[in-house]
């Protein structure tokens, strides 16, 4: 397990984070009053760029409103992904869990 991506407390990963965080909050159009938490995690999956994948979490007060994964780091992520992962995460809940 690659824990050194999680814990580099650079700048460049906080200005990474902050960006990712401000696109989520965009796409979602949500404010302040909601947590958007980041976080790298291993992939699973060969085709994974980098090996890592980054979860989003979108919280209220009492409840998550929003999960979702972006595929990759978060140096390698782009608005548009964020855009695509929203809708998909959207989509998801319009059609409900598959039968």
């Amino acid at each position: 397990m690659r824990l050194g991506r999680w814990f580099r407390p650079d700048e460049k990963r906080q200005k990474d984070v902050e960006r990712l965080k401000g696109w989520v909050r965009a796409a979602l159009a949500v404010d302040d009053s909601k947590t958007v938490s980041i976080s790298e995690i291993e992939c699973g999956d060969p085709s994974c760029p980098g090996g890592i994948e980054t979860a989003v979490l979108v919280r209220g007060k009492a409840s998550v409103e929003a999960a979702f994964k972006l595929r990759g780091p978060l140096d390698s992520l782009s608005e548009a992904m964020v855009a695509d992962a929203v809708g998909a995460w959207r989509a998801a809940r319009m059609t409900g869990p598959a039968s």
